[in-house]
């Protein structure tokens, strides 16, 4: 095994005295170089900015009648822990008149500024949360986590985020959610346009999208042409007269020779690859908090890649002798994949996606489908075919064909109405394509599912992501703040006088309004709903807990219970 040990350490040698190699090495430095000045811009850290607390007095007054609980609570450990004239100057916050249109005053010295002041010392405390005073309180999935790691082996800073994320499942409402902070990319201090403001989570979701098309182009693109370029002499070299007969003057076999050489001219990209990825992987932990270890398992993946192109050119090197061949039968091969795969794609967007289905629902003596193409077919006995119904009043095109489909929750069969009941959804990745006039829509049997506006959603159910029929012909619209409910009315369509409608003069109608049922409760990103058929009873089910929602005896409310928290929820 010596031999080929040292034919492999010489295809090391041979990378490393590469000046092509070095050259990239430089180029990948001055790029990650150029990268470093972008950072996300906004509140940073576990601490509270006093804008973060929306009524100093509510939240004051929260702790004080909590504190002076006999059980073991959150406000009396808040209490217990703050300077002695504390609770004077909290009692005097709770006793603030605010006005609900008023701005809350967060300047220097203000009381929004000195309640986050001590409440952000209580976050640095590392002996601040007691598992006694948060008996009672169900934390999140990240301040789960965190306490599950053990609190003793957090850093300072994760302590304090777990502290904050603590004091946020108590008074939740009444302070600003950590994970709701809006942020910006920026270059040099420079607001950049590239990603718009979001969620640190969605920040993040972009960033890594940004961080996936620089590793496909950057690696999978330039890096494998740049690789195939420089190891295209490595195999022809092998086998030229000389070089040849001193390999096999060793105890080595042909096949030997050709592997090692082989697995050699892959240092090239491992090299590249581990430099390239590895700065990506560091700008993202110290510059975005983004530690993620996936992108390092990614490395093998792209020497994979490079060796599949790099054993075509090894190939036609030891046939044919020639670097230049080599090379480009490689490229050729690589050509051919990238083609393929853009087949593959237009195959998927314009012959399979608008006829696969996506869902099936029974509606009467029919069957109604969703496509992937987000049209909504029925099925035709004559013609033993799916037809299209419940049409848009228009399709957006995005160009060469493609149109943005429309999402809908549902569609829903209504039996004692004979009518399907389907909710416009606002996709935002849509962007400036997103429906900005979301609407309930309806289709009756007898007008073959002609598409017809039944109710408009307002703000609050602006992005709502269920509709479910109960068992009374009402409909409960699930949104991400609470649920709402439609009773089922379709809005009369005005007379118009010419090109002018009555209501364009007159309120719109009550009874096609939707009302808050409950409950007011923010839930976790990706949450889901269902209802029992004949009880009503609904199950709101996201990452944090089970909620079972009953109607109140008025039958205008959902009062809700957590049932508990699964281990995994499930979209």
């Amino acid at each position: 095994m010596r031999p080929y040990f040292t034919i492999l350490r010489d295809s090391f040698h041979e990378a490393l005295a590469s000046r092509v190699l070095w050259t990239i090495l430089i180029v990948i430095t001055v790029l990650l170089l150029f990268l470093a000045p972008l950072a996300p811009t906004g509140l940073t850290g576990p601490e509270f900015a006093a804008t973060e607390l929306f009524s100093p007095a509510d939240l004051s007054e929260t702790i004080l009648k909590q504190s002076k609980s006999g059980a073991p609570t959150v406000g009396k450990r808040i209490v217990s822990l703050l300077p002695k004239d504390s609770a004077a100057r909290l009692e005097k916050i709770s006793q603030t008149q605010v006005s609900a249109s008023a701005t809350v005053d967060t300047g220097p010295g203000s009381d929004a500024s000195w309640l986050a002041e001590q409440l952000n010392g209580l976050i640095r405390n590392r002996d601040f949360f007691d598992a006694e005073s948060w008996k009672k309180v169900r934390l999140r999935s990240e301040a789960k986590k965190l306490r599950e790691e053990g609190l003793d082996k957090l850093s300072a800073a994760e302590h304090a985020r777990f502290n904050r994320l603590a004091l946020e499942a108590v008074y939740q409402g009444k302070v600003a959610m950590l994970n709701n902070r809006e942020e910006r990319l920026t270059y040099f201090g420079i607001v950049l346009e590239i990603i718009p403001a979001a969620k640190r989570a969605d920040f993040q979701r972009a960033i890594g999208g940004l961080i996936f098309l620089m590793l496909k182009f950057g690696i999978g693109v330039g890096g494998v042409l740049a690789g195939l370029f420089v190891t295209s002499t490595i195999m022809p070299q092998t086998f030229e007269a000389g070089a040849v007969d001193l390999l096999f003057s060793k105890p080595v076999t042909r096949t030997g020779v050709y592997l090692t050489k082989f697995v050699g001219g892959c240092a090239f990209v491992v090299i590249m690859a581990t430099y390239f990825i590895g700065g990506i992987w560091a700008l993202a932990g110290l510059r975005f908090g983004m530690w993620n270890s996936g992108l390092i398992a990614t490395i093998p993946i792209f020497v994979f890649i490079f060796a599949v192109y790099y054993s075509v050119s090894c190939f036609a090197g030891a046939y044919w002798r020639n670097p230049i061949v080599a090379v480009t039968m490689a490229a050729m091969v690589w050509l051919a994949g990238w083609f393929f795969t853009g087949l593959t794609e237009l195959g998927d967007a314009y012959v399979l996606n608008p006829l696969r289905i996506i869902k099936v629902t029974s509606a009467g003596d029919t069957a109604i489908v969703n496509t992937q193409k987000g049209e909504v077919r029925r099925w035709d006995a004559a013609s033993r075919d799916w037809t299209q119904v419940f049409r848009p009043d228009k399709v957006i095109t995005v160009g060469m064909g493609i149109t943005i489909p429309t999402a809908y929750a549902g569609p829903i069969y209504d039996p004692p109405n004979k009518r399907i009941v389907a909710m416009e959804r606002v996709i935002p990745e849509f962007g400036q394509y997103a429906s900005q006039d979301p609407k309930i829509w309806v289709g009756d049997a007898k007008d073959d599912f002609v598409r017809k506006p039944a109710v408009d959603l307002g703000a609050e159910e602006f992005n709502s992501r269920l509709l479910l029929r109960e068992p009374s012909g009402s409909f409960l619209v699930v949104a991400r703040h609470g649920v709402r409910r439609w009773d089922g009315n379709v809005k009369a369509e005005a007379p118009k006088i010419g090109n002018f409608s009555i209501t364009d003069y007159l309120p719109s109608a009550d009874a096609s309004k939707l009302t808050s049922v409950g409950p007011e409760i923010e839930y976790a990103e990706h949450y889901t709903a269902a209802i029992h058929p004949t009880t009503g009873e609904l199950a709101l089910l996201d990452e944090e807990a089970l909620r079972i929602c009953r109607r109140s005896p008025r039958m205008t409310a959902c009062v809700c219970a957590v049932c508990g928290a699964p281990k995994k929820a499930r979209r």
